[in-house]
């Protein structure tokens, strides 16, 4: 059962019944993709920074991934995002506070696991990050133009 600052933030609670288990799948298929492109953005920001080699880079992408997308599930499971606006003012604070994070996270991930020093990691992580905020806004935003009505 989820935590009931999660509940009262959906907008819809769909019935416990067989839907349910669609609309996981469904979460999880898309996103799968979108993870799998951050760390692809993120290996290749990382390699062009003469990081490692492309497999280096590629392993500390998904490793600085994961523990960030670890604190982000945490954050929304214990409601701790919850109180976040909504509108194109709280999206954008909530893009922001979620980069800020994501950076933070993937510096310590980074040093933790390279041993190289605080500032050529937290200027990977920033890019890296950059790189692939960038890179799905981009693509919201075409998704956004081919969907709109003619």
């Amino acid at each position: 059962m989820l935590p009931p600052a999660v509940l009262s933030n959906l907008a819809y609670t769909p019935p416990l019944d067989v839907s349910v288990g669609l609309i996981l799948a469904i979460y999880a298929v898309y996103g799968t993709i979108a993870f799998t492109a951050v760390i692809l953005l993120e290996a290749i920001a990382l390699r062009l920074l003469r990081w490692g080699s492309f497999a280096r880079s590629l392993l500390d992408s998904f490793l600085i991934n994961l523990a960030s997308s670890l604190v982000g599930v945490l954050c929304a499971l214990f409601g701790w995002i919850a109180w976040l606006p909504d509108g194109v003012v709280g999206t954008l604070f909530s893009l922001s506070l979620a980069f800020a994070l994501s950076v933070l996270v993937e510096t310590v991930v980074l040093v933790l696991i390279r041993g190289r020093p605080l500032r050529p990691s937290a200027s990977a992580a920033v890019v890296a990050n950059a790189a692939s905020y960038t890179g799905l806004a981009l693509l919201a935003f075409v998704l956004f133009v081919l969907s709109a009505p003619r």
